[in-house]
């Protein structure tokens, strides 16, 4: 299946493979993306595979202040882009922050971390998009790479995730500036089929923008039975 995901934006396609038995190779390409520049691509595919279906292809976007490897982060011993890539998934990011992902092809597109960058970029992030057919698009950070997804949402369905400032503090900061973004994010989040977020204040927040979109909660956690303190003996008083 083809996946467009942000927190960075990830392509990724695949064949039929088995995750237990599947070995996966890294490529690394320096694409000419005009006025000199160059953008860094980082594939993770499965061994022994050259061609995939259309409908293997997954575009993953991290968020503004996130490296590119935040999708090939081992967490339990597995990273995501690990994961989807023992199951035959051929993986991209798209980013403006370059970095190693072992198992994805990584897209820099304008790099830098001015505000700008977001609306030049634009252009390329359509042109990825059209050029790999993802199946759906997930856009993390509604005011950055949730922009990204949102202009892409004529190639394939797309899911916006909120990180919070995006929808509580950006969007209501006094004078034009904040007027201009509760109007981007308004337009995003209209554009969105799935919208999640990791409290249900976001969610409502997410609410009054009248999206057309069914919304989630999705939590972060973590695994009890690995990560605990151990029972210890209360000693004095607070």
């Amino acid at each position: 299946m083809r996946l467009f995901l942000a927190i960075a934006i990830a392509f990724v396609a695949t064949a039929a493979t088995s995750a237990q038995t599947a070995k996966v190779v890294t490529e690394d390409l320096f694409v000419p993306h005009g006025d000199g520049v160059k953008v860094f691509v980082r594939n993770k595919r499965p061994a022994g595979v050259e061609k995939f279906a259309t409908d293997r292809i997954a575009i993953m976007m991290h968020g503004a202040t996130y490296p590119s490897t935040a999708f090939d982060l081992a967490l339990e011993g597995k990273s995501w882009m690990d994961y989807m890539a023992e199951r035959g998934f051929d993986c991209h990011v798209a980013t403006r922050l370059p970095g190693d992902i072992a198992h994805a092809t990584v897209h820099v597109l304008a790099p830098g971390a001015d505000a700008l960058g977001w609306f030049t970029a634009l252009p390329a992030a359509r042109r990825l998009a059209r050029q790999l057919a993802p199946r759906w698009i997930h856009g993390h950070y509604v005011t950055s790479y949730g922009l990204w997804a949102a202009a892409c949402a004529g190639f394939a369905p797309v899911v916006l995730t909120a990180w919070g400032s995006d929808i509580l503090v950006t969007p209501r900061e006094p004078g034009v500036r904040g007027q201009a973004m509760a109007a981007l994010v308004r337009w995003s989040l209209r554009r969105a089929r799935l919208l999640t977020a990791d409290s249900q204040d976001v969610l409502q927040a997410m609410a009054g923008y009248a999206p057309n979109a069914k919304a989630h909660e999705v939590l972060w956690g973590v695994n009890t039975e690995r990560f605990c303190l151990p029972a210890r003996p209360r000693e004095g008083r607070f």
